[in-house]
């Protein structure tokens, strides 16, 4: 490996060549569960993206989560874990969770709520 200055001229800095090994690991990395209680997990379909929001239906029978900036909002059924759809909403942060709600149909003093979802 060498490391130069080049760019740097009033600081004139000798270059350094180095010599560097690369050995791999003594142990290996036991992965273990984040809690005893963990029962499952539901994966996201968009891999590529951070989850931005995380909700449960009003009843707790549903999960509902969307990702940014790829705008997949997926809900899950919390008893079985499946996937009971997914919405591509389009890239950006209009596919965030937070733009979605799970029955009832209002966005508050009887106004009706953007894309509101029956499931």
């Amino acid at each position: 490996m060498s490391i130069a200055f080049d760019a740097w001229k009033e600081g004139h800095v000798a270059p350094s060549s180095h010599e560097v090994r690369v050995v791999a690991p003594k142990f290996t990395v036991k992965l273990e569960p984040v809690s005893a209680r963990l029962k499952g997990e539901l994966v996201h379909p968009n891999r590529t993206s951070i989850i931005s929001e995380i909700h449960y239906s009003p009843d707790g029978k549903r999960i509902i989560a969307g990702d940014y900036p790829g705008g997949v909002v997926v809900v899950w059924d919390v008893a079985t874990g499946k996937q009971l759809t997914a919405i591509d909403t389009g890239y950006g942060y209009r596919g965030s969770a937070q733009y979605f709600f799970l029955s009832p149909r209002t966005g508050g003093e009887g106004r009706q709520a953007p894309h509101a979802l029956d499931v």
